[in-house]
């Protein structure tokens, strides 16, 4: 597989280059981009996945933000891209509409629980994860924002 960022679909078995990101509201890009889940691993569909390769060299800002639920707090990770690369993130989840999208850092899949794309992200932003902890976000973050290594 290159190491130039892109798009791995276990159906075609072809390399896709890919990136870019919602118009909505980060709430809003949240519900509608990473409800339903599916546990890592579960099998209990037949969807397909597709893998979005992440570098660091893409990456424009990421932040962590504090979700109150029922009264416990949760972390949920964000990620702008940058402009260059909004197109082919774009291109990536509209090709993705429908089946598992899985985030990669260097091989890695950055999510134990997998969205289902339900519409093309066009501003080049996304989540990563609802993290019960604030220490698994920060650990995320150190981790995607480091230099690539290779």
């Amino acid at each position: 597989m290159d190491a130039s960022a892109g798009m791995w679909s276990p159906r075609n078995r072809n390399l896709i280059s890919i990136m870019a990101a919602p118009k909505k509201s980060l709430l809003a890009l949240a519900f509608a981009l990473l409800i339903p889940f599916q546990s890592y691993g579960q099998n209990k569909t037949n969807l397909d996945t597709t893998y979005f390769a992440l570098q660091t060299k893409m990456i424009k800002k990421a932040w962590i933000h504090k979700i109150t639920l029922q009264k416990e707090d949760h972390y949920q990770v964000y990620v702008q891209l940058k402009d260059q690369y909004h197109k082919k993130f774009q291109q990536a989840t509209e090709s993705s509409i429908g089946k598992f999208f899985a985030v990669t850092y260097h091989g890695d899949i950055l999510s134990t629980r997998l969205p289902v794309i339900n519409t093309k992200i066009t501003e080049g932003r996304f989540t990563i994860e609802l993290f019960d902890r604030r220490v698994q976000a920060d650990k995320i973050i150190q981790r995607i924002l480091e230099k690539d290594s290779l």
